[in-house]
Formats: C-alpha cells, structure tokens, sequence
C-alpha cells in the first residue's frame, strides 16, 4: 500500500511539473514579491522557489547564530559551550552553502537567477530537400526498363546503356539485367543525378545477388566506357557485404538505407 501512494505521488509531481513545463501555473493566492494571479513558468516559477529558500536559509542560519551566541554566553559548562558552538558552526555552514549555490548558478549563467524564462533560440526545421525534374535533351533507351520505371536518360547515357546491354546479350554466359531507374524518377532521391538524367539503377532481372552474375554485369558496363569509381553496386546487408564482391574487383558500396541491392550508373 505504502508503494502505491509513493508511486501516484511521483505520478502526481510528474504531472504538476509537465503542466508548468506546457502552460505555465496561475497562482491563487498572493505571494511576497508577486501578484496575485500571476502566471507562471515552470523557470520562473523555480527561480521564485530559490530565493524564498535563500532567504529562509538566511533568517534560520541569522536565528541559530543568535541562539548559539546566547547559548554560549550564558553557559557555565564546557559541554554547554560546545552543544552552543556546534550551533554557531551549523549556522554559518548553511549561510556558506547558501552563499556557494548562488555563486555557482551565477558562475554558469546569471539568467538562471533572474525571474524569467531562458532565453532560448529558436530552432528552424530544414524543409525537404527540392530538386527540379528537368532533362531536356534526356532520349529513350533501348535497354530494357523494369515496368513502372522510365526509359529515358541523357544521350551519352543511353549510347553506354545500348552498347553495354548489346555487349551482354551477345553473351550467352551473361546474366540478364535491365534499368528500375531511368527519368525522370519514379520516386524519391536524395541524389540529384536523378532528376538530370545523369545515374540510372540497374540490376539483374532476376534480382541475385550472386557475385559471378553482378560482375558480369559489371564488366558488360565497364566494357561499355563507363570508369570502374561509376559503375558502384549497393549491398544492403549489412558491415562486410561488400567483401564477396570486392575480391571480384567490382565496386561496391554497404548502404543500410537502400531496398535492395542494385547498381548506381553515373555520367560524371
């Protein structure tokens, strides 16, 4: 029982805290130094909560030093004057203590010990990053496209495209594949290559993996003239996917972010 009223006691200045943190508090009553029914803010209203302690720590430790002095005057015995002492000395402990925590909020930052809210600033979200979809010279390819995507891409995309796809073709040991991205995009990039018309996505029709099939993708590409650094394999499985197709000398690259793995094709 003595659990559950601890817990909805925790619960209940939990609750009291976010409401201040939210909306800010309106006094009912009125308090020193404030109107009455003056709303305030959770920093404000700690700030307030400070300095009344501050205060109460000062008349206390003023009260105990009075009575300690009283004490030890008009005390005969030497353990009277000590109990007197040992007040005296708890006295100006708390005045030190008091004293110390103004110094260090100070220190950190004097606002903290003003009756207002921090000056915080403002943060502005970043909207999502635009790209203009525009290729006017962008030609059809006669690769063949994933339905759904487009077949369109820069010409001297296309004339690599074609000559490494015929290049394929021509062999009967060669794994089939065809363009999922052309342009314009079919969905969003965060590559700008994209909505040029300069990268496309490749991969096999099949959709393996298997190093001994993407490199001869791989190599029908580099046959084609595009550099080794352009024809880039993307592998989303992980730290060390990458390392079966390194050995094969085909460029690759783990990316958690992608769906699948394919093929990035870029005219630089």
């Amino acid at each position: 029982m003595k659990k559950l009223v601890l817990i909805l006691i925790i619960l209940l200045n939990l609750f009291f805290v976010v409401n201040f943190a939210l909306a800010g508090y309106q006094v009912e009553i009125t308090l020193p130094g404030a109107t009455s029914m003056a709303t305030f803010t959770l920093p404000q209203y700690l700030s307030y909560i400070y300095f009344i302690g501050l205060g109460a720590v000062g008349i206390a430790a003023l009260g105990m030093l009075v009575y300690g002095g009283f004490l030890y005057m008009l005390s005969d015995t030497v353990t009277s004057k000590d109990k007197a002492k040992d007040y005296i000395t708890g006295a100006l402990s708390g005045l030190v203590l008091g004293l110390a925590t103004y110094l260090i909020l100070n220190t950190i930052n004097p606002v903290l010990l003003q009756n207002q809210s921090p000056n915080l600033p403002s943060v502005t979200m970043m909207p999502p990053m635009q790209h203009s979809v525009d290729c006017p010279t962008c030609v059809a390819m006669t690769v063949p496209v994933k339905p759904g995507s487009s077949n369109k891409i820069t010409p001297v995309m296309a004339t690599l495209l074609n000559d490494a796809y015929a290049r394929c073709n021509s062999d009967p040991t060669c794994s089939d594949w065809w363009v999922t991205e052309g342009w314009p995009p079919t969905v969003n990039h965060q590559s700008p290559c994209h909505y040029n018309g300069t990268c496309v996505d490749v991969n096999l029709t099949d959709r393996s993996d298997d190093p001994s099939d993407v490199k001869d993708v791989f190599d029908s590409l580099v046959a084609s003239g595009f550099p080794r650094k352009d024809v880039v394999y993307e592998h989303n499985g992980g730290s060390g996917s990458c390392n079966r197709y390194r050995k094969e000398g085909i460029t690759c690259l783990e990316i958690s972010q992608i769906t699948a793995p394919h093929f990035s094709v870029y005219q630089r």
